[in-house]
């Protein structure tokens, strides 16, 4: 069974440093350094990283006992 994967390499992305990321692991998959799995994965890593997520910098823990209602 093949797996579904989002192509991150070719989509060119708002933001310069994940841009930067992107391009580099691009040039690595081309020159046959890394494969395409792991170019790919390289990209959502600095997507995850440098997009801001809602409430994370608001001190909270998500899976508190408050927050589960408990």
């Amino acid at each position: 069974m093949a797996t579904a994967t989002t192509n991150l390499l070719n989509t060119p992305l708002p933001d310069p440093r994940v841009e930067r990321v992107r391009r580099t692991a691009l040039a690595a998959y081309v020159d046959g350094k890394i494969s395409f799995a792991q170019a790919n994965s390289r990209v959502r890593k600095a997507i995850d990283r440098f997009t801001p997520t809602v409430g994370a910098h608001q001190g909270t823990t998500a899976l508190g006992s408050e927050a589960l209602g408990l």
